[in-house]
């Protein structure tokens, strides 16, 4: 009696007779959109993994999965047997063509499909050689292939055999089963998140020159078109699992899924994804549906009645709606974005890019303004931005890749790897370690005008820290230091035994998949979509002129990246996805390490600064943070160590703390769940104060301090007269020097934007002495005073 009452589940639902022809279908047009797709990347392949290829085959490893042998893994298995490297690729993507070939022709279809599916697990894992959607899904199904028959339709084996296959239908079971469940992933996935329900999503994707066959940047003058394209995105996918399966709905179904895959295969350019997409639905519901394949019910076969129906739909609704209101419940972004545009107009922000990144990927992504106002051109998710002083992780995080080897030790001297390494003080010389550098505990006050556009080579620059006045010993005291970061590229150099550019782009972006990261600004300037620097002067918005810095500060501030490379490097700070660092150094590079100033906002707690990262408390919870700041360009990094999410905030205005904090911690909130503060009201930036400049008549003639004065790290200075005026000329700066008795004088404008005026002063003339200029540089109550000798008088202009 049991027995007969669950019969129809074994026999009638798993192993009833049904036509092959839905697998024979998707046999032959899976095999073609592969092969299709492999001619159209072969050259990239062979250009990235050829014998001349980009990725060195020493890097492999690196690139894949190391449970997957990766098409270089196994071209070198065919190295002994006398072939070249170049031509183990091409006989193994040969293999690759003629097993697809087979198996759409149906010579036997399952070991075809078999050699297959394993050089295409191969060649997705080799890294960048797979365009998106023609990879996981044509390897699943590939695998389904090698497991399931799928008859003789449309092959040309012998005629002798039946035409009409069939098959169990259980083989197409699993497979309607398995794309259904992908579809109600990817739809719930969607669904909490706020980008799917405002059309932020669709914009953002179409925005990008990547993705976008068309202009459509009219969507931003109509929102709810792409709204309406979200929402229709998320029924579709969500519906699929409860409306494909009736027969009522499932040919309406499959039209409203293949209508989505054209739109983003015409709209994206994603044609191997939509094919694959379109395929798959027409194979595994529309050919059955043709075949007349009869829903299996168990019992009797019913129809579906209104009440289910509307269950249905009510489910599709419903469902992404407690979706998103369960994101809504730990902090979503409904009115993040208003909040960003009030701040970019209040504080005349031309461009920004903010990105929100959880388990590697950007869940939120938008881009604001512009990054060139005069053209027009919009910022995107792919626009180039100057990191300024977060560049320095890029080399804590090189020293520790060298570190984790056994190549360095952070506590020895720095003196190990650089023997002709000097400071002012012999003993500070000897005993400062490259943790020292990193933490900013050399001994150094900022000096920041000794690097700022300076005309020298690394290796000069590293030589005349020699000449620099420390403001203690090493080890005591945090005070932040750009060129020590210079010292340890100089380290990651000598013990590499590469630039520090190359090692860089060897084992941290090219690891990494960070292809929109550059490490030269003239690359970036000949990048198309790259951001201009704006800053704001008397209350005037001014385009900054091109920054052209040595190369030699690049270890310290020379990086430049999208918003969507700088996800995936968030991803490995915060989660060590991929693993490129042992857990122990991994960790090392965000422990709390130097003791920081207090911060001025009472929410943000115990300051510390660790390598190249600073980690804070922000309201009980623990964050790694780290902001930059370069001509023109402001940038805030962070992750939230104990959920693995990051954030992103790029903009092209300089100098606008407050604006930048404002949108960072606006965001902490919501990431953490908490009511947002009203970081707004504490936009008003105190501007530095300026001094009322006063004449005092002059009691010798200014002239006879005229001449060039230089200092043994600084460099020269040119000091003119003009009238009763002093003007200083200082590389690219440029100073207006006002008498205010006892031979001191006083700037008109600060010495850069954002840094007070100061006052500098002239020895007396004594005899077989040369006249001294005193200049202090560093700003801070206590920090030394930088004193330039003159050596000539002043040369014509």
């Amino acid at each position: 009696m049991k027995a007969g009452k669950y019969r129809w589940l074994a026999v009638d639902t798993w192993f009833r007779p049904v036509s092959a022809r839905p697998l024979a279908g998707l046999r032959v047009g899976l095999s073609l959109i592969l092969l299709i797709h492999l001619i159209w990347i072969s050259g990239d392949i062979l250009s990235l993994h050829g014998s001349r290829g980009i990725i060195p085959w020493e890097l492999t490893d690196l690139l894949r999965d190391p449970w997957v042998p990766g098409l270089p893994t196994l071209a070198k298995a065919l190295l002994p047997l006398g072939v070249s490297e170049q031509a183990a690729i091409v006989l193994l993507l040969s293999a690759y063509a003629g097993s697809l070939l087979s198996l759409a022709l149906g010579f036997h279809a399952r070991l075809s499909a078999f050699v297959a599916w394993g050089l295409h697990v191969s060649l997705v894992t080799s890294g960048f050689a797979s365009y998106y959607g023609a990879d996981q899904l044509a390897k699943t199904f590939l695998f389904y292939l090698v497991l399931f028959p799928a008859g003789r339709a449309w092959t040309f084996v012998s005629r002798a055999a039946p035409r009409e296959a069939t098959i169990p239908v259980g083989c197409l079971r699993v497979m309607q089963i398995h794309l259904s469940v992908i579809y109600l992933a990817a739809g719930l996935d969607k669904a909490t998140g706020i980008q799917w329900w405002n059309g932020e999503a669709i914009w953002q994707v179409v925005s990008q020159p990547i993705f976008s066959t068309f202009d459509l940047r009219w969507l931003a003058s109509s929102p709810w078109i792409a709204m309406l394209a979200g929402w229709g995105t998320l029924i579709v996918e969500i519906g699929y699992v409860f409306l494909v399966w009736p027969r009522r709905t499932r040919k309406i179904w499959c039209v409203a899924t293949i209508g989505l895959h054209l739109g983003i295969g015409l709209l994206m350019g994603l044609v191997f994804f939509s094919g694959v997409m379109i395929l798959l639905t027409g194979c595994l519901f529309l050919i059955p549906e043709q075949l007349r394949e009869r829903r299996v019910e168990p019992g009797p076969t019913v129809a579906l009645g209104r009440r289910p129906m509307l269950t249905a739909l009510l489910v599709v609704i419903g469902l992404p709606l407690l979706g998103r209101k369960a994101r809504a419940g730990r902090g979503a972004f409904d009115d993040y974005s208003a909040l960003v545009r009030r701040v970019m107009a209040r504080d005349q922000i031309p461009g920004l890019a903010v990105g929100v990144v959880e388990r590697g990927n950007l869940v939120f992504a938008r881009a604001f303004g512009y990054r060139d106002v005069d053209e027009h051109l919009p910022v995107t998710a792919d626009t180039l931005f100057p990191l300024g002083s977060c560049s320095k992780a890029f080399t804590a995080t090189a020293i520790a890749l060298l570190a984790d080897e056994g190549a360095i030790v952070l506590d020895k001297p720095v003196r190990t790897y650089l023997p002709a390494f000097s400071f002012a003080d012999p003993v500070a010389s000897a005993t400062v370690t490259t943790r020292d550098i990193l933490t900013h505990q050399s001994g150094l006050p900022r000096h920041d005008l000794f690097w700022y556009r300076a005309p020298f080579s690394r290796d000069e620059l590293v030589n005349r820290l020699r000449f620099l006045e420390p403001c203690g010993p090493p080890g005591r005291q945090w005070r932040y230091n750009s060129a020590m970061f210079v010292v340890a590229g100089r380290i990651v150099e000598e013990v590499s035994g590469q630039s520090w550019e190359s090692f860089v782009q060897d084992r941290i972006l090219l690891p990494l998949n960070m292809r929109r990261t550059l490490l030269s600004l003239d690359a970036m300037e000949a990048d198309a979509d790259h951001a201009s620097g704006y800053v704001l002067r008397d209350g005037s918005l001014q385009k900054m002129p091109t920054l052209k810095p040595s190369s030699a500060i690049a270890p310290a501030g020379g990086v430049q990246a999208s918003m969507r490379d700088l996800a995936r490097w968030l991803t490995f700070h915060a989660t060590r996805t991929p693993a490129l660092l042992g857990e122990g150094m991994w960790r090392e590079l965000h422990r709390p390490q130097a003791d920081m100033p207090a911060s001025d906002e009472p929410e943000v707690q115990h300051p510390h600064y660790a390598l190249a990262w600073i980690h804070e408390s922000y309201r009980g919870r623990p964050l790694v943070v780290h902001n930059g700041s370069i001509d023109g360009f402001t940038v805030h990094l962070g992750f939230l160590p104990e959920t693995g999410q990051g954030l992103i905030v790029l903009m092209n205005r300089d100098l606008a703390p407050a604006a930048l904090m404002a949108i960072a911690y606006s965001a902490y909130d919501r990431l953490l769940g908490l009511e947002p503060l009203d970081w707004e009201a504490r936009l008003d930036e105190v501007p530095s104060p300026r001094q009322d400049v006063r004449n005092v008549a002059l009691d010798f003639p200014v002239k006879t301090l005229a001449g060039r004065y230089e200092h043994p790290a600084y460099g020269l200075v040119t000091v003119r007269a003009e009238g009763d005026e002093l003007a200083m000329e200082f590389r690219t700066l440029h100073l207006t020097l006002v008498y205010q008795g006892n031979r001191r004088f006083l700037s008109r404008e600060p010495v850069t934007d954002g840094a007070p005026q100061i006052t500098v002063w002239f020895s007396k003339k004594k005899p077989g002495e040369p006249l001294k200029l005193f200049v202090p540089l560093n700003f801070e109550e206590g920090d030394p005073v930088e004193v330039f000798r003159r050596v000539g008088p002043t040369l014509p202009r």
